[in-house]
Formats: structure tokens, sequence, C-alpha cells
């Protein structure tokens, strides 16, 4: 059978082996806290990277936004200003109306009612041609001078 061992030093070994136990219970507890802390960090690392990410789109819409309302303001600027050019060159016209109405309808009325018959030109020309069989160009005094 087995030999009776020595109480004294199974006392000892039994101290050893319950300090090695409790070391290993610490150590499992470290790396449980270990574990524990290094779970709340990155939680917080990502509640803080959310934070700042908000922050951060919140700062570039609120640039964005102010250079839209930049651009709406340019644009009615822009805008004003077509208007009163466009009314200017409006009442330029108007006014050069008020100006000419009376002669243009005087010119109107002479031309309706002072008729001058003319023979046009094609028509003289198909006279020659059916008459004659050809057509001889001459100095044409109806067109300013060229020749026809």
């Amino acid at each position: 059978m087995y030999p009776l061992r020595n109480t004294k030093s199974s006392t000892q070994g039994d101290r050893c082996v319950k300090v090695l136990l409790d070391a290993e219970r610490r150590g499992n507890d470290r790396i449980k806290q270990a574990q524990t802390y290094r779970v709340k960090i990155v939680k917080q690392a990502k509640i803080d990277a959310e934070i700042e990410i908000n922050a951060f789109r919140k700062q570039k819409d609120d640039i964005i936004k102010e250079k839209l309302r930049q651009i709406e303001h340019d644009i009615e600027l822009e805008k004003i200003l077509y208007d009163r050019q466009v009314d200017a060159t409006i009442k330029g016209y108007d006014e050069r109306v008020a100006q000419v109405k009376d002669r243009v309808i005087e010119n109107l009325l002479d031309l309706v009612t002072n008729i001058k018959p003319e023979i046009h030109h094609n028509f003289t020309v198909r006279k020659e041609i059916n008459e004659t069989g050809t057509y001889t160009r001459i100095f044409d005094s109806l067109h300013s001078g060229r020749r026809c």
C-alpha cells in the first residue's frame, strides 16, 4: 500500500496548493476585471465617437445650410436686378412706341389710301420671255441702281 505521508509536509503542500489556487482565482478575477474594463472603454469610445460624428455632421450641415441661404439670397438679388433691367427695357420700348405711334399710323394710312399700282418685275420678265423666248437684263431703276 501507500506509505503514510508526513503530516508536516502534507500541511505545507496543502498550503502551497491553496496559495496557488488563490493566485489563480485572483488572476481570473483580474482577467475578468480587465475584460469588463475593456468592454466599458470600447462602449464609451463608441459613444464618444458617435457624439463627435454627430457634432461634425451638424457643423457641416450648418455650413451647407448657410451656403444654400447665401445662394438663395444671391439668386433673389439677381432676380431683382434682371426684373429692373427688363422693366427698364420695356419702359424704353413703350416710350419709343409712344414717340413713333402717330407716324406709323400715318404711314399705314398713307400706304392703304394712296395706292400706286405697279406691275411686278417678274411679270414683265415672264412677258418678255413669252414674247421673245429670252430675257435681256437691263438696268432697273426700281432696284436702286442694281442690275437685275
